[in-house]
């Protein structure tokens, strides 16, 4: 059996105690293996549109694919253009759409998004919001991993050397995006791939929870929700979910929250 045939995952997406909206959006496509996070941008008009266009396109398009797929035996590397492909597609879209249709004008949104494979996970993301990799090496350590690069000016900040990664955390940079799908008429996503096997567990989450939970206690979390649990997968994963956000509401919670955590048994 190839790693990635059997997945569990939970997913759910809270309001949070200030918005008065959601403009969070996600989905899983099972069959595909395919599972997708939005945030549509505060500030901007219609992020909830853009947010749900933007999985909706996407998934669809997914969708697309996979029955392509099943025809003929596409290579990693192809799989990877056709997901990038599909990317600048709905990015052309929502730009179109918010170019032409007035309540949505300047309408934005972030995006991350893991495809499973038979032993691979691509994975991709546009803006802020984030992908993390778990797992546990042979001695027990902990391996916790952000995948995917916020696209702000605080990072680009960092990267210079302009800007440490303690200072960072307050720097009102943080959440200025310097990329995200919809704004302009093109868009580059983060976009890359990683080998995968058992017993390793992805969280794809908003900066909801990022910007009210450190990584150290996400990883605390996660680590006593799914790795140390005597439960079943499922429970597991559905105990750890809410135990993020929860851990985001006992911060502030001001900010719509969504997590989706995949694990491969």
């Amino acid at each position: 059996m190839h790693a990635a045939s059997s997945l569990f995952f939970c997913a759910k997406s809270d309001i949070g105690f200030v918005r008065e909206k959601n403009e969070d959006a996600w989905n899983a496509l099972f069959p595909e293996r395919f599972f997708v996070l939005a945030d549509g941008m505060g500030g901007l008009a219609s992020g909830e549109i853009a947010s749900q266009t933007c999985i909706d396109l996407l998934s669809n398009l997914i969708q697309e694919i996979n029955q392509i797929q099943k025809g003929r035996s596409y290579s990693l590397r192809e799989m990877i253009e056709l997901f990038g492909a599909a990317l600048s597609h709905v990015n052309t879209a929502i730009y179109e759409k918010g170019k032409h249709t007035a309540p949505a004008q300047g309408m934005g949104t972030t995006i991350c998004a893991l495809y499973f494979l038979e032993d691979a996970v691509i994975y991709a993301n546009v803006g802020d919001s984030r992908i993390y990799h778990f797992k546990r090496d042979e001695e027990g350590h902990s391996l916790f991993t952000q995948l995917s690069e916020d696209h702000s000016l605080c990072v680009e900040l960092i990267n210079r050397g302009e800007l440490s990664a303690e200072d960072a955390k307050f720097s009102p940079y943080k959440n200025i995006l310097t990329r995200a799908i919809g704004i302009q008429p093109t868009v580059e996503p983060s976009l890359s791939w990683m080998s995968v096997e058992s017993k390793e567990l992805f969280l794809l989450c908003s900066d909801g929870l990022t910007n009210y939970g450190s990584d150290q206690e996400i990883q605390e979390i996660l680590t006593t929700a799914i790795f140390n649990s005597k439960k079943s997968f499922q429970e597991r994963l559905e105990d750890g979910v809410s135990r993020l956000i929860s851990l985001a509401k006992s911060h502030g919670g001001g900010d719509n929250i969504t997590v989706i955590l995949v694990y491969i048994p």
